[in-house]
């Protein structure tokens, strides 16, 4: 599942087969915001589109299984509906100190705002350890409201590995022609049991990649 930001048009690139692989191609589906990749041996993942959208709170909202787009510098709760009109599967992901202060307060105005079944939160594997659980996440489990973890890598070659290495998974049938429609259905059912595969970043590659990502924004 792809949270593309607003200048990154990947999913667009590999639909129209212009991505330069040798091992993989690249097939539609029946909805233009799902595709499959196929190797040589037959094996597929399936792609899903997605969208991350910066809030004029300077929170992010993520799109899930949507082709639409909206620009940044909306308010909160004004993209959250946007998501929501799109058939798309709104999720404020955690980020190191957006939750806390007068943002982590907006947050917990907004959650207040929706039902545990309209907006999801997100985890990520760069959430450190020694922070322990978000008080948001603690309030989540008690309102039924899903935590989706994603593996959400910053834009360094070592955070390569990354992609796939944190996520959730559930038992259950993907309609191949229409599959993003078939997760959604499954993300919104409260009786879909979902698990996940997560780990928390250590200390140092945690400080190691805070300082690298201010000097990258000052640069």
């Amino acid at each position: 599942m792809l949270t593309e930001a607003k200048q990154d048009h990947w999913f667009l690139t590999l639909q129209e087969n212009e991505g330069q692989s040798v091992k993989w191609s690249f097939h539609k589906t029946d909805e233009p915001e799902s595709l499959y990749a196929v190797d040589k041996d037959g094996h597929r993942i399936l792609i899903i589109n997605g969208r991350q959208i910066v809030t004029s709170e300077n929170l992010e909202v993520l799109a899930l299984a949507t082709a639409d787009k909206l620009e940044d510098g909306k308010p909160i709760n004004h993209v959250i509906e946007w998501v929501k009109d799109n058939n798309a599967i709104p999720v404020i992901p955690w980020g190191f100190g957006k939750w806390w202060g007068n943002r982590g307060r907006l947050l917990s105005e907004v959650l207040e705002s929706f039902p545990g079944c309209d907006v999801l939160l997100g985890d990520n594997s760069g959430r450190p350890w020694f922070l322990g659980k978000p008080d948001h996440f603690k309030k989540a489990n008690g309102e039924q409201r899903r935590i989706l973890p994603g593996s959400d890598p910053l834009p360094f070659s070592s955070e390569a590995w990354r992609p796939g290495s944190v996520g959730f998974y559930f038992v259950g049938d993907i309609d191949e022609l229409v599959p993003a429609k078939s997760l959604r259905e499954y993300l919104r059912n409260p009786q879909t049991n979902i698990s996940n595969y997560m780990h928390c970043e250590r200390l140092i590659p945690f400080v190691r990649n805070q300082v690298a990502m201010q000097i990258r924004k000052r640069m």
